[in-house]
């Protein structure tokens, strides 16, 4: 089953991956220590950046019920009820929350300008690793172009290596056939296989390019973690793990409250720790907090070929 993806919701974004980086800083930092750290990616790590963007067309979550559950309970920009996966993250490489919006930070806007800094976030709603993400394209015709990405994505790592940048985290794409909102497209209201598919395929791919670069790249260290598979355990088990709604997103409109963003006056739910999804496509504050346990110090089936913690403490 073939369904073409919509301006609002490009399938290329939802593939983008973020990157944490640890910037050589010319001497070894203690061991568990990170310097900085420059997250790239799209709403799912975004923590701020499309506030500063003008244009009908920016996804923003600068509005209630978006930061619902935030300290102060204020909107900042994240696509969640409070923090999201990159905040968590963050916290266990011993920062208060991810780094600040890079559009924030006064006259700084690149890797190079923010040398000595703590890092910042570069990520923004609706971004992809091509510069023409965001146009409507069928999944036909993506599944002939995910080498395309990957190369691009190569491409990308390399620029940032050649920065100063040595370790890598990255955080696959998860199993997007899920979600409310391309649940909300299928009749029988179950997952989209073709996603999850086209998903597991350029997983494979990134996982395939990332050692090739660790052959050819002096000094390079990375970890992948797998969102795909955090999801997809979480699924297979809610009750495990204290999620309880597994199908409908916590705050929406439509079938599984999939059919719309989060707005103002959208349909919220008042137990949102139990909810696997806060919107249409993003996790809640609380999934977000298992992925990045999972990721940060889990075993290789949420992390590989070493978890996050591993490669903050690797000293060789």
């Amino acid at each position: 089953m073939a369904f073409p993806v919509n301006n609002r919701i490009p399938f290329v974004s939802i593939l983008v991956l973020f990157i944490l980086v640890s910037l050589a800083a010319g001497c070894r930092a203690e061991i568990g220590r990170v310097p900085a750290i420059y997250v790239f990616g799209d709403s799912t790590a975004d923590v701020g950046n499309n506030n500063y963007l003008t244009g009908s067309g920016v996804a923003k979550a600068n509005f209630p019920h978006n930061g619902i559950d935030f300290p102060s309970r204020r909107p900042t920009g994240r696509f969640s009820n409070a923090y999201n996966g990159i905040d968590f993250l963050a916290m266990h490489m011993g920062f208060k929350r991810s780094p600040p919006p890079s559009l924030s930070i006064t006259g700084k806007s690149s890797i190079q300008t923010l040398r000595g800094s703590r890092g910042a976030n570069f990520a923004s709603a609706g971004s992809g690793i091509l510069d023409t993400t965001g146009s409507t394209i069928t999944l036909r015709k993506q599944a002939s172009f995910i080498g395309s990405l990957v190369w691009e994505f190569k491409g990308h790592v390399e620029e940032v290596y050649n920065l100063g940048a040595r370790k890598f985290g990255v955080v696959d794409v998860p199993p997007i056939g899920c979600c409310p909102y391309p649940r909300s497209l299928n009749p029988l209201g179950g997952c989209i296989d073709t996603l999850n598919e086209l998903a597991q395929s350029f997983n494979q791919a990134v996982k395939d390019m990332m050692h090739g670069l660790s052959y050819t790249l002096g000094g390079f260290k990375y970890s992948i973690g797998s969102s795909y598979a955090v999801v997809q355990n979480i699924i297979k088990d809610p009750n495990a793990l204290g999620i309880k709604e597994i199908k409908t997103a916590c705050c929406g409109s439509g079938k599984f409250n999939g059919q719309s963003s989060c707005m103002p006056n959208s349909t919220i739910c008042s137990n949102r720790h139990e909810f696997l999804f806060w919107d249409m496509l993003h996790p809640t504050h609380s999934t977000s907090k298992l992925a990045a346990l999972a990721i940060y110090s889990g075993s290789q089936q949420f992390a590989s070929p070493i978890n996050f913690r591993q490669l903050v403490e690797d000293q060789s």
